[in-house]
């Protein structure tokens, strides 16, 4: 707190957390729980591709540098790929468990729907914290709680890692 009084790049960098952080203390908790995947739930890294044109519906960034899909809380369950396919669709159904192709592979689209919230909840959760640590407002550590507790909530049971690793 005391670098950011002092320094301008403190500053600046404290203010654009503290921007992000608070666009996520405008989700409610219910919002939060309500998009959290649900008990059991499959996550996936979504390595297979598009099952209509092959093309990728990840891109890097996300599970440690790896792959985080092209997905949007506006289209909840759902992937992208690079040439706009957006899946599970009718011809290409996920109850959840994954699509399987004429090929025998498995598509994991709301597998890969669910990582793709995990790994939002951990961004904002990274930087709710940050926001906490440098202002002290209990506002920010407040929500970051009830993100965490949505996760420990499903966490028990998926029991899985990555449902398409190494495939």
């Amino acid at each position: 707190r005391e670098n950011v009084k002092r320094s301008q790049w403190a500053g600046d960098y404290a203010g654009a957390v503290i921007k992000k952080a608070d666009q996520v203390l405008e989700r409610s908790p219910e919002w939060i729980r309500e998009h959290c995947p649900g008990k059991g739930a499959a996550f996936a890294c979504g390595k297979t591709g598009c099952p209509i044109c092959g093309g990728k519906w990840t891109i890097s960034g996300g599970w440690g540098g790896w792959t985080s899909a092209d997905c949007d809380w506006a289209r909840p369950g759902t992937v992208r790929c690079e040439n706009g396919h957006i899946l599970p669709d009718a011809e290409h159904p996920d109850p959840g468990e994954g699509y399987e192709g004429p090929d025998g592979r498995i598509h994991y689209f709301v597998g890969s729907y669910n990582a793709w919230v995990v790994e939002q909840y951990q961004d904002w959760c990274h930087g709710l914290s940050l926001a906490y640590s440098l202002t002290g407002d209990e506002r920010y550590a407040e929500q970051c709680s009830v993100i965490l507790d949505a996760i420990a909530e499903i966490y028990p049971t998926c029991t899985k890692g990555s449902w398409d690793y190494p495939s």
